[in-house]
């Protein structure tokens, strides 16, 4: 019965959802949205934004350089391909920003990433868990967000949401230049036949009874 208690699997999914509803809610209040604002602003007036996330913040970081990637040409992810993950770094200046994205149990390479990039004066956005995390020290733009998951594992819904968020904001800030770049990119896709035609499938049709 519907009334009954959840149990096991069930139960565990069902505390997961919750809890991330109920994170995402604390991101939509009011402050959380102009601190969201803020950080979207810096990353418009930016002439280079570099993207570093790395193990389970990799999709964070790769999602929000995805999204500027339609919009223009100033993102950069520090992707480490062959090793490499810092050397775009070279190139940043103050004009830049490096946004960094790292959460508990903090990725030492991410870190030391950003203590250099902070150290030649390129301008540091967080999004971490934490005011105290290594992070959030560093930063010149900080983003918390929540981690707390009833299962083992902590959640990166809140950090995914959060780039996800970012990049419409900057787009939305870009005005028509980002229309024009989305364009392109679509014109490129047709060509390419890169996504299938999704067409509304045909009505079956119907028999007397």
């Amino acid at each position: 019965m519907a009334s009954q208690k959840l149990k096991g699997d069930h139960a565990l999914a069902a505390d997961i959802l919750d809890s991330i509803s109920s994170q995402l809610s604390h991101l939509a209040e009011g402050r959380s949205i102009d601190r969201l604002v803020e950080t979207a602003r810096a990353l418009s007036a930016a002439r280079r934004v570099y993207c570093l996330g790395l193990r389970s913040s990799h999709a964070v970081a790769w999602h929000l350089h995805y999204i500027l990637s339609l919009i223009g040409e100033k993102s950069v992810l520090l992707h480490g391909i062959g090793g490499t993950d810092g050397d775009a770094l070279a190139h940043a200046t103050k004009d830049d920003v490096l946004i960094a994205a790292s959460v508990l149990p903090y990725t030492r390479f991410t870190i030391e990433l950003v203590e250099y990039a902070a150290g030649r004066g390129v301008p540091v956005i967080a999004i971490t868990d934490s005011g105290v995390a290594p992070l959030a020290l560093l930063a010149d733009h900080l983003v918390v967000v929540p981690t707390g998951s009833p299962s083992f594992f902590h959640t990166m819904t809140p950090a995914f949401i959060v780039a996800e968020v970012l990049g419409a904001l900057v787009a939305g800030q870009a005005g028509e230049g980002a229309v024009e770049s989305l364009r392109r990119f679509d014109e490129q896709g047709a060509a390419l036949k890169t996504h299938l035609n999704q067409r509304p499938p045909k009505k079956m049709p119907t028999r007397d009874r």
